[in-house]
């Protein structure tokens, strides 16, 4: 399998595209923050196609070693 393929296949599990316009978020806090109410939509960062290639570089990786 080769990068274009896994991150074909991460980006079909994910949803991009979906008709309903479906996001994804990476949070970039600790998830303690939830517990102490000062979580806000600033703390998250969308997931795009760069992101997912990313992902699909590091899979590849591991599966090398």
């Amino acid at each position: 399998m080769n990068k274009d393929e896994i991150a074909d296949k991460l980006l079909q599990y994910f949803g991009f595209n979906y008709p309903d316009g479906t996001y994804i978020y990476n949070l970039m806090r600790t998830k303690s923050a939830f517990n102490v109410g000062t979580m806000t939509l600033g703390d998250f960062e969308e997931i795009d196609e760069d992101f997912v290639y990313d992902l699909a570089d590091y899979i590849l990786e591991i599966i090398k070693e």
